[in-house]
C-alpha cells in the first residue's frame, strides 16, 4: 500500500510472505494486510498521490519470488490524481512542478518495461 511523499516512513506499507515475495495465492494474508492499512488511512497534506513512486517502488521489487510469473501486471487504485497533473490549481498539489525524487512517467515507464510489466 502507499500513502502521499510527505507521510514519511509510512508512505509505503509493504508486507512480505513467508516464502520473501510481495506475491501471493493465499488470498486472507491479502484481505489481512488491506485491511491492516485501511486501519490508519493519511493524507499527505494536499490532494494529489504519490503514484510515480508508488508504481516505481513496486516495479523495483525483487524478492524471490517477484515478478516471476508469465503473466506480469500492475493494477493501481486510487481516488486521486497524481502528482505533477495538477499545475496551477491550489490547495491540490504540493509537487505540481517536479516529483521530490525526480521521477518522471518517461522514468517509471522504463522501469515498467525493464521488467516487462504491463
Amino acid at each position: 500500500g502507499f500513502r502521499d511523499i510527505d507521510d514519511g516512513s509510512e508512505q509505503f506499507v509493504e508486507r512480505i510472505s513467508n516464502e520473501g515475495g510481495h506475491f501471493v495465492d493465499n488470498d486472507a494474508f491479502s484481505i489481512g494486510f488491506v485491511d491492516s492499512i485501511l486501519q490508519k488511512p493519511s493524507g499527505g497534506g494536499d490532494i494529489a498521490e504519490d503514484l510515480l513512486g508508488a508504481i516505481d517502488r513496486s516495479a523495483r521489487w525483487s524478492g524471490p519470488d517477484d515478478w516471476t510469473s508469465m503473466i506480469k501486471f500492475m493494477l493501481l487504485l486510487t481516488d486521486a490524481p497524481a502528482h505533477g497533473c495538477c499545475a496551477n490549481v491550489p490547495n491540490v498539489d504540493n509537487y505540481s512542478v517536479r516529483h521530490p525524487c525526480g521521477l518522471t512517467p518517461e522514468s517509471v515507464a522504463d522501469s515498467l518495461i525493464k521488467n516487462d510489466i504491463d
